[in-house]
């Protein structure tokens, strides 16, 4: 299991660098309110709505990697998985699939928002960096994506989503459907999020990590093959600095790295491969 964190009720600094540098990631618990669990039921089905259309449909509004919106599909060995990225207040009309139903995708950006703030609050708290961390997030480029991982008819051994790591600030996970993510500890062992009502599983980024000197350490993620004759459905939302945003330590200690631009730094994060030791 990872360490749950209720962001309503405080938790000293102490415990929370704990947490990140062993675990490297956490289960927040409790994150939606009376009010926001219909939105999320009514989201999951509409989701299930838009996943179910024919692949030519959905490919109407095909990948853009300029802008990360938009529907994808690839295939991991024989099982196929496919997602829609979508972001608010930079998106026209003509970017939205007709199915998704914008006004619930959009309040769904709102609860990760809030969750946002406050996560970004305690990681300046830790670091002591003020509201650094918040205010370079003010005018964000999060992306929220909804994931399908199709059902396997078969036993296999490879795991649904490649060990990888993010290149953003942090990741939120909200597994809406079937568990399987797991997270790989400082102590390089890999732990089953466990699958809990009202909770959303966060981890570092490697963006966090260059701007917190390497006081915290990105954290290496994937999917392992839990339910595998089941489809699964996940939605992951991206915290991500705006373009122009310049990266650099905002602790006390010695520089490690030089300044850099969120736009310089990610090619060099593009081309750097997992090895799993």
């Amino acid at each position: 299991m990872i360490p749950e964190i209720d962001i309503e009720k405080k938790i000293s600094t102490e415990r929370f660098v704990e947490i990140f540098k062993t675990y490297k990631c956490a289960l927040l618990i409790n994150i939606i309110q009376n009010d926001e669990q219909k939105i999320i039921e009514q989201w999951l089905e509409n989701v299930k709505e838009y996943f179910a259309q024919d692949t030519i449909t959905k490919n109407k509004i095909p990948h853009d990697p300029y802008r990360n919106i938009g529907y994808q599909l690839w295939h991991r060995v024989n099982t196929p998985i496919e997602r829609y990225h979508f972001y608010k207040n930079r998106m026209n009309d003509y970017d939205w699939d007709k199915v998704i139903n914008k006004d619930l995708a959009l309040q769904v950006v709102d609860i990760y928002e809030r969750i946002t703030v406050k996560m970004l609050q305690l990681f300046d708290l830790a670091l002591d960096s003020n509201t650094q961390l918040v205010d370079a997030h003010k005018q964000a480029w999060n992306t929220t994506a909804v994931m399908h991982y199709h059902p396997v008819q078969e036993n296999v051994e490879y795991t649904r989503g490649n060990p990888h790591y993010d290149w953003g600030t942090i990741t939120f996970f909200w597994q809406l459907e079937k568990g399987g993510l797991e997270m790989n500890h400082a102590d390089r062992t890999w732990h089953h999020v466990q699958e809990k009502e009202n909770s959303v599983a966060v981890c570092i980024g490697k963006t966090l990590q260059r701007w917190s000197n390497d006081f915290f350490q990105s954290t290496l993620h994937r999917v392992h093959n839990n339910y595998l004759t089941s489809s699964r459905y996940s939605m992951p939302h991206f915290v991500v600095p705006q373009p122009g945003t310049v990266i650099k330590n905002i602790t006390q200690n010695k520089d490690i790295y030089a300044p850099i631009t969120i736009d310089e730094f990610l090619p060099q994060i593009s081309n750097n491969k997992v090895i799993i030791s």
